[in-house]
């Protein structure tokens, strides 16, 4: 009975090492405590990690480094500007007298100019308000990369577990399947069975070879990933064990969810954020097209060295310094800044259109969600209560074996029968748990947080 003691023992240590995980206080429901780093510690401290040693996130750091260059460059558009330049060349004079002759002659020229817009019609600081909205635009990227990294590494954590809950089971069923085997053998050596019916049984040990191999290969490819993707290098210490999760309380928590649901609160999401952005941007670049077709005020002041012939002599050196108010007017550019004017007006109709149907979408997306995780916890409280009377079946299985009621066969299947329904039930704890990890993924990114 060897093969009963075996079975036996693996039940109670599995059983007796689920621990239950009180997910929220009755009185005040709370998402996070619903997250599975609220289950498991070390998730949070692989979290903690990756969001600054995670390759993806250091690339895309990059982008807000460029994003603050373009904002000083679009301030230094308010500063002194300075231009050393040089001329050489042939050169004519026409004097519009007939006392004095025209001349022509070949020159060399040099000189400073000195450059200071004074009022461009808000153009310069649209070019500054464009750049800090770019700036606030690469923070919200980055915050939904974050966001991402966050969601696939839950999922992966979570994934680690239900490949350990499958190489115990296969462990365990090849177990079995190697009682069988001999069992087996010797009814053939006796001829109670046949020789295909001892084939059968061998092939099941070699299709269970080939399911650990797979589910090893895929666990070392979840840890891999956990190096590469999120720069976590230490030991993963897993069990096959995944926490109840208090259905009820999560329930009390989504309902209440549910009655909070308001248009206003869709316009805080990142995707809304970024459109608002957008839009932002777009308003700026209108003031800068509209100042196309308007004088521009500047300051200037420029010195230029060079030569020239004089009523007594020719080739005198001279210093030439100017300096005052310049106003350039763009009179007439072929329509073009007419067209601009045109086009930015319709982009900005279809930001606005875009803007609308993406707050509908949202809204509806976020009751989606809601709904699949109302109809997930149903699922789980179900699997719950029945993987509770698989366990209580095989219990009454083991007590007829003692009993003589049952055989040994029989508590096998029973057996692979509860470990198939434990892996059901621990796969749908992480696809809860993982529905939930989306859904505060989804409200992450809001104006509050910020």
């Amino acid at each position: 009975m060897r093969y009963t003691t075996l079975i036996s023992l693996f039940c109670l240590t599995v059983l007796s090492a689920i621990p239950t995980l009180a997910a929220v206080t009755s009185s005040s429901p709370d998402l996070d405590a619903l997250l599975p780093e609220a289950l498991y510690p070390e998730l949070q401290a692989i979290i903690a990690s990756a969001e600054i040693n995670a390759p993806v996130l250091q690339a895309h750091a990059f982008y807000a480094a460029e994003a603050d260059a373009r904002y000083a460059q679009a301030k230094a558009r308010r500063y002194l500007n300075a231009t050393l330049f040089s001329q050489i060349g042939p050169r004519q004079e026409y004097y519009q007298s007939d006392d004095v002759e025209d001349t022509s002659s070949f020159r060399v020229s040099a000189g400073i100019k000195l450059y200071r817009p004074i009022y461009h019609w808000g153009a310069i600081e649209a070019g500054i308000k464009q750049a800090q909205l770019g700036d606030q635009a690469a923070e919200i990227k980055f915050e939904r990369k974050r966001s991402d990294l966050t969601r696939n590494l839950r999922a992966d954590f979570l994934n680690l577990y239900l490949t350990e809950q499958s190489h115990r089971n296969e462990v365990q069923k090849q177990s079995i399947t190697d009682e069988k085997i001999k069992r087996t053998e010797l009814q053939y050596q006796s001829g109670k069975v046949s020789e295909v019916a001892l084939r059968s049984i061998r092939l099941e040990k070699e299709r269970s070879l080939l399911s650990l191999e797979r589910i090893s290969t895929q666990r070392e490819q979840i840890k891999k990933r956990f190096k590469v993707n999120y720069g976590w290098d230490k030991p993963l210490k897993t069990t096959a064990s995944i926490p109840e999760i208090e259905v009820e309380q999560a329930m009390r928590w989504l309902n209440m969810e549910k009655k909070s649901l308001s248009r206003s609160a869709i316009y805080q999401l990142s995707p809304i954020q970024q459109q608002l952005n957008a839009l932002d941007h777009h308003k700026e670049q209108q003031t800068i097209i509209a100042s196309n077709d308007r004088p521009l005020v500047n300051l200037f002041l420029s010195g230029t060295h060079g030569q020239r012939n004089t009523s007594t002599s020719n080739d005198v050196d001279l210093f030439t310094v100017m300096g005052g108010i310049n106003i350039s007017w763009n009179i007439f550019d072929g329509f073009r800044t007419k067209h601009l004017k045109m086009e930015a007006k319709i982009k900005q109709r279809r930001l606005k259109a875009q803007l609308e149907n993406s707050v509908d979408d949202l809204l509806l997306e976020q009751q989606r969600i809601l709904n699949a995780l109302s109809l997930r916890f149903r699922e789980l409280n179900i699997l719950e209560q029945q993987f509770s009377i698989q366990t209580d079946q095989h219990l009454k299985v083991e007590q007829d074996l003692q009993a003589g009621r049952s055989t040994a066969p029989q508590l096998q299947a029973s057996a692979l029968a509860l470990e198939s329904m434990r892996f059901k039930l621990y796969e749908a704890r992480a696809n809860t748990l993982m529905g939930i990890s989306d859904y505060k993924e989804f409200t992450r990114l809001t104006q509050s947080d910020d």
